[in-house]
């Protein structure tokens, strides 16, 4: 079985290469979406940076890459993070320069290119129903096999690519918060944020049975999952969503009906339970030390990562001690690693890796993607992007910001592509409202 998922990754390696547009992206999405990440035999034990690299090599051959790129409007700012990401990785002192300039591209290739991947592959709306609709199947078998692998407490793909022992025991789930879905993902959390985009982008271009029993199903995994992080950026979108869509009085009725919706579903007996387990988690969140939870995720402990965090950046506060520095020279396993735990914040690995010019550059950087999609919000589709920024946002502050912008990121460029050329004269194109 691992020969064949190498050798459907060699092939879309392969077909990022000789495809063009809508093409080359669709493969290398496919890719992202269907193959474990901490699966690779190529580079770093990670199918996503293989083929985040494969497509940032695929660029020097693609005769559109310069007329796309200078269009891109956040050019500028990616020029000037990846110079500050080989910087980086010329002044890491703790590994030799090779090792640390091979570190800042891959995980350059795996984040800030990812905006540009989607934006690279969008020339007409007709690339975007060509997107959604191969998008579509993939959705449904990501889903359903997610469902297949809560029936049967068990994960066959990743035991089968040789992964029986990712992160704590998301193949068997053997821990206190029961079986976690993880279906073609390494984890729970990259699975749902799958979903999560995919039916969003999805249901925001087309609405019959098939694409709401697409949605069904994506929130089916998505509660199965019994991971907070998914579930909390599922209301975020959600919400930011809908306050970008209705008018106040419609979201006060809204509001009230769903409230008492809420109220009454939560005596049903199978509900109420799940609703006690979810409030209960909640709470040990916001508790001076959580009851249950160890790791990272209450306030005290993200205060107490966060005051670790800062005593290494005044320790190297330019440029970081380099990408890799806290899982090679900090982490150590069932430890509180030095005060950081799990490192669950964008802003932590800022302070500790990369210093105050990454800071400075990330923090403009999506200052830009949001200006550049709030300036088209004549355009009715401009919710779906900006949604999806906005849940990213707040998912890399808040959380772990691994295996995320690959699936976010791209999305986001699509829809500003698809603003730029969709403006004419300050009126929207039909075919791109939502609703």
């Amino acid at each position: 079985m691992k020969y064949i998922v190498f050798a459907f990754l060699f092939f879309c390696c392969y077909k990022i290469f000789k495809e063009r547009g809508i093409n080359k992206f669709i493969w290398f999405i496919t890719g992202m979406l269907m193959i474990n990440s901490s699966y690779s035999p190529i580079i770093h034990s990670n199918s996503h940076y293989t083929l985040a690299i494969a497509y940032l090599l695929s660029l020097f051959i693609d005769p559109s890459f310069k007329i796309s790129f200078k269009k891109y409007p956040i050019k500028e700012l990616t020029i000037l993070i990846l110079i500050t990401h080989i910087l980086i990785g010329i002044f890491c002192e703790w590994q030799s320069v090779y090792q640390s300039l091979y570190r800042s591209i891959l995980e350059y290739s795996i984040t800030f290119l990812m905006l540009f991947t989607g934006y690279h592959a969008i020339n007409t709306n007709k690339d975007y129903d060509l997107l959604i609709k191969k998008m579509k199947p993939i959705l449904l078998i990501t889903a359903i096999y997610g469902l297949i692998c809560f029936l049967l407490k068990d994960n066959p793909y990743n035991k089968l690519v040789g992964i029986s022992d990712v992160g704590i025991n998301y193949d068997f789930f053997e821990t206190n918060r029961g079986y976690r879905i993880a279906g073609f993902s390494n984890t729970s959390n990259p699975h749902a944020h799958l979903l999560t985009v995919l039916s969003f982008i999805i249901i925001n271009r087309e609405r019959n049975k098939f694409t709401y029993t697409l949605v069904i199903l994506s929130l089916l995994n998505l509660l199965l999952s019994d991971s907070r992080a998914p579930l909390a950026d599922l209301i975020i979108l959600v919400s930011s969503y809908f306050l970008l869509t209705k008018g106040l009085s419609q979201k006060i009725k809204i509001i009230c009906t769903g409230g008492i919706i809420l109220l009454l579903l939560m005596q049903i007996p199978f509900i109420s339970t799940f609703t006690d387990s979810l409030v209960m988690k909640i709470t040990d969140t916001f508790a001076a030390e959580g009851e249950t939870e160890v790791t990272g995720s209450s306030i005290a402990l993200r205060l107490t990562q966060m005051e670790s965090a800062w005593q290494y950046f005044i320790q190297k506060p330019f440029l970081g001690h380099g990408f890799g520095f806290y899982p090679e020279k900090i982490f150590i396993a069932n430890t509180d690693n030095n005060g950081l735990w799990g490192m669950e914040s964008y802003l932590l690995w800022l302070l500790v890796e990369q210093g105050i010019f990454m800071i400075i550059l990330a923090f403009l950087f999506y200052s830009k993607i949001l200006s550049c999609i709030i300036k088209y919000n004549h355009i009715s589709y401009y919710k779906v992007p900006l949604t999806l920024a906005i849940v990213l946002i707040f998912h890399i502050l808040l959380n772990r910001p691994t295996d995320v912008y690959e699936y976010f990121l791209p999305f986001i460029g699509i829809g500003i592509k698809l603003l730029q050329i969709n403006k004419q004269g300050n009126k929207c194109i039909p075919q791109l409202n939502t609703l």
